[in-house]
């Protein structure tokens, strides 16, 4: 049998494949960030990256996702903002509390 995945499912094919060698004679790993869990990169390495492509598409793209998450963070902390967070990102429910949202 050979198993396969991409990203954490990936790493999970990877690991049968190892510590079942027997059962599985094969293992695909796309794109499965196994390095990271042996800190041969950065923990950083994603958001860096993330961020940069960001900057290339506009300069102020990463300034601006900050700056919906520092809102977002803001409305946490107001419970009348709940239905609008919920209306917003068209939840299913209105988060009941801030650990939800």
């Amino acid at each position: 049998m050979i198993v396969g995945g991409g990203s954490y499912g990936g790493m999970l094919s990877a690991w049968l494949r190892m510590k079942y060698p027997h059962v599985f004679q094969g293992a695909l790993a796309a794109s499965a960030p196994i390095l990271f869990f042996d800190g041969y990169v950065s923990p950083d390495a994603y958001d860096d990256i993330a961020t940069n492509d960001f900057r290339k598409a506009d300069e102020q793209c990463p300034v601006n996702i900050k700056a919906g998450f520092e809102q977002l963070e803001d409305l946490r902390k107001q419970s009348e903002s709940y239905e609008d967070i919920a209306r917003i990102f068209n939840l299913c429910a209105v988060p009941s509390g801030p650990a939800e949202v």
